[in-house]
């Protein structure tokens, strides 16, 4: 997977991020299963503050 870096921010993304699958066609656990496994490198920028 290509990463990229948003601008000078030094934060760094995959780049399928900025068109990934519209996941509301799928349904709820799909969806979970979907995101667990493709943001499995993501970082989370708001610890404890979200939860997928």
């Amino acid at each position: 997977m290509k990463n990229i870096v948003l601008g000078n921010t030094g934060i760094v993304t995959p780049q399928n991020a900025f068109g990934a699958l519209p996941v509301q066609r799928v349904d709820m656990a799909t969806a979970v299963k979907l995101l667990r496994k493709n943001l499995a490198d993501y970082k989370d920028i708001i610890s404890g503050k979200t939860k997928i």
